[in-house]
């Protein structure tokens, strides 16, 4: 609703924005984006709630404060604020042009785009930490061969943690061109590096401390802290924002929270039902508008009556929606350094 009252204010459009904000506008209706990218009533409370507290810290407390600092403040990624094209800078088999680099722009890699880099490594080094500490003897880490029959509760309890470590690597893989470019070209003293280093170390750290404080003090609610969930709230951004991630906690918190402390039998018979009929009516839903609506007529069926509603064109008209950001240079001038 700020964004509605406020559609060219580019600090609200960056705090509530969906397309190129931080996602605080965290209700919605649409199923489709609550569950773009986790289930929702199938996931534990716990484990949404870390990834709840992970997206409020990271995302919402710490990068708002981050993009202030002169050192790490990227709002673009060329010098004239406009969309860097790899192909500008590839040659044809793939290799790094150094001189059509030199003569297109550096490439700035974007504070959000930074922090997921440093979550996901921080994702890796925790969960590995995680599994010495929490699971080395169900892992095999362990003199004794195990028995049949502990081999098979072993691999079974690792499958979950084997997933998110194959999906960590892959995510890491996918940025792969970029990755050659900027330890082609990139300086190592670069803030962006340290920060990045930062997280990492503080992957491997934090689930000794969480470990050692649960052992000494006995307190309940660490039991439940998950660092590898907390830092690996990046791998799926992008494409997925913060908005579908808070959205889907709060489905989370409703069905596993409230409705299981309030209604366990209910919960119990219905929570992976009412799953799975909204989850096929989303799908259903999706099909009857392609063939029903778009498909024909190559999708002019209501062009100029319930297209231009506007319901179906306001969010077109805010700064979120067109990228605005937050600091513009003037038409033809340029940021950055002089050469590179």
């Amino acid at each position: 609703m700020g964004m509605l009252d406020c559609p060219n204010n580019v600090k609200i459009n960056q705090l509530f924005g969906v397309t190129h904000g931080l996602g605080m506008s965290v209700i919605t209706f649409d199923w489709g984006q609550i569950i773009a990218f986790k289930l929702s009533t199938p996931t534990p409370w716990w484990s949404a709630a870390n990834t709840g507290f992970s997206i409020i810290f990271f995302y919402w407390f710490l990068l708002p404060i981050l993009y202030r600092l002169p050192t790490l403040g990227v709002p673009q990624v060329l010098i004239t604020q406009e969309a860097l094209y790899l192909s500008q800078i590839i040659n044809a088999d793939g290799s790094f042009n150094l001189e059509a680099y030199q003569a297109y722009s550096p490439v700035f890699l974007p504070l959000s785009f930074a922090m997921c880099y440093g979550l996901s490594f921080a994702s890796i080094a925790a969960l590995l930490t995680h599994t010495l500490l929490y699971n080395s003897k169900k892992s095999g880490l362990m003199l004794a061969v195990p028995s049949e029959s502990s081999l098979t509760s072993m691999l079974a309890s690792c499958l979950f943690t084997s997933r998110f470590l194959i999906g960590g690597i892959l995510h890491i893989l996918g940025h792969i061109t970029f990755g050659v470019i900027v330890i082609e070209v990139w300086d190592t003293q670069l803030p962006i590096w340290a920060f990045v280093l930062s997280l990492t170390i503080v992957g491997a750290i934090a689930p000794l401390i969480q470990w050692t404080c649960h052992k000494k003090f006995k307190l309940t609610f660490l039991k439940y802290v998950n660092f590898p969930v907390i830092f690996g709230v990046a791998t799926y951004m992008p494409p997925a924002t913060p908005f579908n991630y808070t959205s889907w906690v709060l489905v989370c918190f409703l069905f596993n929270y409230v409705i299981r402390r309030r209604h366990i039998f209910w919960w119990s018979k219905y929570n992976y039902l009412v799953s799975i009929g909204l989850d096929a009516g989303y799908s259903l839903g999706i099909i009857v508008i392609v063939f029903a609506l778009q498909y024909p007529k190559n999708g002019a069926i209501g062009l100029n009556t319930i297209q231009q509603w506007w319901g179906n064109t306001v969010y077109t008209k805010t700064a979120d929606f067109r990228g605005v950001p937050y600091k513009e240079i003037p038409d033809g001038g340029k940021f950055g350094p002089s050469s590179w």
